[in-house]
């Protein structure tokens, strides 16, 4: 990419269009949004984060939001989330586009003691870690939770109705109440 670019237009004039071609020719992927945001426009990320631990029947399900509240647009870029456990480390990706948004990572043996947004420091950004809000001490933070009130860390929703089942007064959505329904599951 910058070798291609510097090659072709060493001494000479060149546009920021000409460095977009060049970097799309030789990444093969299409820049116009990375370059509309980056280069074209003013600003810089800034996430307001935070992350909480719920032990599940299938282990320990790390939650995270991101808040992007920087005062120009939005950034839509992936980030890089560090998860420490007794047993080790794992990197996870998570791709933020949205003003905010929530992420709950695959489930692992052990309980996770930090999370660290974007560990080898590839991003131009601010981040500010904040404690999230959880409600019901489930490790489910409120923006995320299904069943705000009540503990329910595995966030089981049987109707796909956006309530828990531990809430939900019709668990099965055939649209009788669990109390007078014969086969709330079913």
């Amino acid at each position: 990419g910058l070798r291609n670019y510097f090659a072709d237009f060493k001494y000479a004039n060149a546009t920021t269009s000409d460095l977009r071609a060049r970097m799309e020719s030789s990444s093969g992927l299409a820049l116009g949004a990375f370059f509309d945001r980056w280069v074209y426009q003013t600003g810089e990320p800034a996430y307001r984060w935070g992350f909480t631990f719920a032990q599940t029947a299938a282990g320990w399900v790390t939650h995270i939001r991101i808040d992007q509240t920087q005062a120009s647009g939005l950034f839509d870029m992936p980030i890089d989330l560090l998860v420490t456990s007794p047993s080790g480390t794992m990197t996870h990706t998570a791709q933020v586009s949205l003003a905010g948004q929530d992420f709950a990572l695959p489930p692992v043996a052990w309980q996770p003691t930090q999370v660290t947004l974007d560990p080898d420091l590839w991003l131009l950004k601010t981040a500010t870690l904040v404690t999230l809000a959880d409600g019901d001490a489930d490790g489910v933070p409120d923006t995320a939770d299904n069943c705000v009130a009540t503990p329910n860390s595995a966030q089981d929703d049987l109707d796909g109705d956006g309530l828990g089942n531990l809430c939900d007064p019709d668990i099965d959505g055939d649209g009788r109440a669990n109390g007078s329904d014969c086969a709330p599951a079913d």
